[in-house]
């Protein structure tokens, strides 16, 4: 019946394109010889054009990229490196971390022999790029001893951290417990743990999340379980599965979300067969509904989903051995969707994480990064790659005190190998005009334009108009000889100073021209007061 009524939808609703252009007044600038100069930045422009006519140009555009940092924190020695074990098959004869989750300033992490260790930030380490120590182990716990249970399988293990109650949950396939967040960061052994009475067991489960009060899991076949804070444990409020969404098949393979307001959240699933459900969820009072807004159709095995602001979608897919990210528009208020970038590519990717700015594609070893954008472009091509070996675990970077505007420009991740804690920093370089020029002809003047479009999106019933805005800035580059350059500052400021002496000069000679006008207004009024007092006196 969905299916039906999206066909329909599809049918009915329409984008439109209207462009329109925004040209700057031409300016002027100097180059010396020689001189390299980055001449400008255009800070906001997401896709940019680079025109001149001359053949052999002052000026080229540097494209838009991004500045790594990363920093690396081992913690653990094995006598052998496994930070390239794929599939979650760990050596278990040797310590490894197996998963974390970052909290108010520090993060947990989990290891394979079940020891909970707590690590606090040095956020002074994490605004610098030199220094590595970002982190200090404060202390570590027997989390197996404390709980006693003997069936728990440590390669499944997740663990989240859970704002609303400032709690942390980890994870098994058939059992969850709470640690108190309080304790965590002050008790280094006897910790309290609370058992999830209410946890459902389930054969498969993927990616949980934790949004306010709730948590959502995936649970593949099953599609996803939906908990609620209830004192200090959790509840089982809601399952959503191809039953109830009235699907012909729905096997979840990840998931992301978004808060719409108090209550009320958008949920992007994406099935193992690739196709897209974007469903608006409501719950209140322990009570779920829920709504079928949008459905993507696959475009190939369905890998990987994200989103930070709700509107750009990532998706990542496989069709044979090549993986595609698609990036689609999704509209705000309406079933509307557009594609907008895509990339192809034979490495893997095994998963995506996206920021305000970028993507993330993560690889087995190399990561490549694909930017935004906010109108229709050809596949991307030459992507920012950063290499980092055996990722197993990693967190957008979450500030819980007043640190932010020390770290403000840049996306931080947090996260483990098998042996080492890392963080890796991203500064977004943005388009730049540099240039440089080693010619002798001083008459020449060089003319450039630079393009740039940026795409607003005013949505109204059942329909979307995609407003593009193309900027043109125009501009010239002269060639000045620096000497003479120098020679015309100094005779300027030659000018300037004797222009300034005279000014000076003849203000103070102003100044003593009125002193003498008192001083001789003084002198009559003080006589004048002496033949008034003689007058008097001769009376």
């Amino acid at each position: 019946m969905y299916l039906i009524i999206f066909a329909l939808i599809s049918i009915l609703n329409s984008i439109s394109t209207k462009l329109q252009s925004n040209i700057n007044s031409t300016k002027n600038y100097l180059l010396h010889i020689n001189e390299d100069k980055n001449l400008l930045q255009f800070l906001n422009a997401i896709d940019a054009q680079f025109y001149t006519n001359n053949s052999n140009p002052f000026c080229t555009l540097i494209q838009k990229n991004i500045a790594i940092y990363i920093k690396q924190l081992p913690i653990l020695q094995n006598h052998e490196n496994y930070d390239q074990v794929d599939n979650q098959v760990y050596p278990f004869d040797q310590k490894q971390f197996i998963c974390m989750t970052q909290i108010q300033d520090g993060i947990i992490v989990l290891t394979t022999d079940f020891i909970i260790n707590f690590f606090q930030f040095n956020y002074d380490a994490i605004q610098s790029n030199k220094n590595n120590q970002f982190a200090k182990k404060i202390w570590t716990a027997d989390f197996k001893s404390i709980i006693q249970d003997s069936d728990l399988i440590i390669e499944l293990a997740q663990i989240v951290f859970c704002t609303s109650s400032n709690q942390v949950l980890i994870i098994f396939p058939s059992t969850a417990y709470l640690l108190g967040i309080n304790q965590v960061k002050t008790k280094e052994q006897n910790l309290e743990v609370i058992n999830v009475g209410d946890w459902v067991k389930r054969s498969n489960r993927g990616l949980t999340k934790s949004i306010d009060e709730f948590i959502f899991t995936c649970v593949g076949e099953y599609g996803i379980d939906i908990y609620q804070q209830a004192s200090e444990s959790l509840r089982f409020i809601a399952n959503l599965d191809k039953i109830n969404l009235k699907l012909e098949q729905f096997n979840l393979k990840d998931f992301t979300l978004i808060k719409l307001n108090d209550f009320n959240y958008k949920c992007y699933f994406l099935d193992l067969n690739g196709d897209v459900y974007i469903i608006e969820i409501q719950i209140i009072k322990y009570e779920l509904k829920f709504k079928l807004l949008t459905l993507i159709y696959s475009k190939g095995q369905g890998i990987s989903i994200d989103t930070k602001n709700g509107i750009n979608l990532f998706v990542a897919y496989q069709f044979s051995h090549i993986y595609y990210v698609v990036e689609y528009y999704i509209s705000v208020n309406q079933s509307i969707y557009l594609e907008l970038n895509s990339y192809k590519t034979r490495n893997q990717i095994k998963c995506l994480d996206a920021t305000d700015e970028f993507v993330i594609l993560q690889g087995n070893n190399h990561h490549k990064i694909l930017f935004r954008s906010d109108m229709y472009q050809y596949q991307s091509d030459n992507l920012p790659v950063f290499t980092y070996l055996g990722l197993r675990d990693f967190e957008i970077f979450s500030l819980y005190n007043d640190n932010q505007s020390t770290l403000n420009g840049y996306e931080i991740f947090v996260g483990i190998t098998s042996t080492s804690l890392f963080l890796v920093k991203f500064n977004i370089q943005p388009y730049s005009i540099r240039c440089l020029s080693d010619q002798t002809n001083l008459s020449e003047i060089q003319f450039y334009q630079f393009i740039s479009n940026t795409t607003t999106f005013i949505e109204t019933d059942n329909h979307v108009d995609q407003i593009v805005t193309q900027t043109i800035f125009n501009f010239t580059v002269q060639l000045i000889d620096s000497e003479d350059f120098e020679f015309q500052i100094e005779t300027y400021q030659i000018l300037i100073g004797i222009v300034f002496f005279i000014l000076f000069s003849t203000f103070l000679y102003w100044i003593h021209i009125q002193k003498r006008k008192i001083n001789d207004l003084e002198k009559q009024i003080s006589s004048g007061q002496h033949r008034n007092n003689q007058k008097i006196n001769n009376l």
